[in-house]
């Protein structure tokens, strides 16, 4: 199975347990929550938590994953921090309003388009910078080793 879906372009993933919902699902509803929260109670709006996440978090979680994070950032700074923020986290058990926040505006076609040929060339970049790698191993491996000149 994990070989399947690596052929099709997807990291499979593996679970110690079952729970309701994908490890992704379970990540993006815990943040879609506090999004809809920042919105509701008038921190930001919508397009402004939409530019965050592109922009920032979603870059930076590219690279690093949120355990990385705090490893680079520190411990420390994430305990002191998390001690002042999560607290004031939305514990909310539901999402009534997400039709009336959700951005429907404009060709959502034309941007799921835009979405869609970005991730392929995201896809497409990955798979053949891991084929420029197994190409320069496998030269590494085949060349034989320069004799050593001295003088």
């Amino acid at each position: 199975m994990r070989t399947t879906l690596a052929a099709l372009g997807k990291l499979p993933a593996a679970v110690e347990r079952d729970v309701p919902g994908f490890v992704w699902n379970r990540l993006q509803f815990a943040l879609l929550r506090e999004c809809v929260w920042l919105v509701e109670n008038g921190v930001a709006s919508a397009e402004t938590v939409d530019e965050v996440m592109r922009s920032g978090l979603a870059r930076r979680w590219r690279n690093v994953g949120p355990f990385r994070l705090m490893g680079l950032g520190g411990v420390d700074t994430w305990v002191r921090s998390g001690a002042n923020i999560l607290p004031s986290l939305s514990t909310a058990l539901a999402l009534p309003g997400l039709a009336e926040l959700a951005l429907t505006g404009g060709d959502l076609e034309l941007a799921a388009r835009a979405r869609d040929a970005a991730l392929a060339r995201e896809l497409r970049a990955e798979r053949e910078k891991a084929e420029r790698t197994r190409d320069q191993q496998a030269l590494r491996d085949v060349r034989p080793a320069r004799p050593q000149i001295r003088p």
